[in-house]
């Protein structure tokens, strides 16, 4: 016999969208499909085969997982759905990285995408007021950014391994917290401040000093 909770349990998960329809499902979803088919890019003979790396790597890989937990997290952040729909932003992403791949010395077609998503990510978190979620929201935009720079030959791509540490450590540290603090709201508990964890990201913005200096003397 199915008691009320039961049936009240069993109708809430029926009521669930796929995770499909989730940022999270689309996004990570391309960015485990560019991570597997990414090594099979050295095989190929192509022009430009270091540019395409990069950027299906650092900005395809990295940027489209990034982009994803931001995207859930935006949500925790400021009560309010993405103004795109998931998989349309799924479309853009995957669009974004299929034109890089195919012409790895052009921007202009995969910033239409990689600016959409952006807009996704901060416009939420902008209406919301939400001033201190600014920086890190913007992080997509600094992707974009930084992807029109190195097609530009503006940085070098030897630089953006260790950016992407960076960011990943900058974006986890305050992703996961807004997860937690989501998760407390929802099970009737106070969210509570989780304050920052700087350590990780002065020292290794430090290693990347340190190395600079010491190539330079050596």
């Amino acid at each position: 016999m199915t008691t009320p909770i039961h049936a009240a349990g069993l109708q809430d998960r029926s009521n669930r969208d796929l995770l499909i329809f989730h940022p999270a499902g689309s996004f990570f979803a391309i960015a485990a499909i560019i991570a597997i088919a990414l090594p099979g890019v050295w095989w190929l003979q192509l022009e430009e085969s270091r540019l395409t790396h990069a950027r299906l790597g650092i900005f395809g890989f990295g940027g489209v997982a990034v982009s994803g937990y931001l995207l859930t997290a935006q949500k925790a952040w400021t009560a309010r759905n993405a103004p795109i729909p998931a998989l349309v932003l799924g479309a853009l992403a995957l669009g974004s990285r299929v034109t890089a791949f195919w012409f790895p010395g052009r921007i202009w077609v995969t910033l239409l995408g990689s600016l959409g998503i952006a807009f996704a990510i901060l416009w939420p978190v902008v209406r919301a007021g939400r001033w201190d979620k600014l920086p890190v929201a913007a992080v997509p935009l600094a992707l974009a950014a930084a992807e029109v720079a190195l097609v530009g030959q503006f940085i070098s791509a030897a630089v953006l391994p260790g950016a992407m540490v960076i960011l990943i450590l900058l974006v986890g540290g305050r992703v996961v917290p807004a997860f937690i603090a989501e998760d407390r709201r929802r099970s009737g508990h106070i969210a509570r401040n989780l304050p920052w964890r700087w350590p990780s990201l002065g020292l290794f913005g430090s290693s990347f000093f340190l190395d600079g200096c010491l190539e330079r003397s050596s």
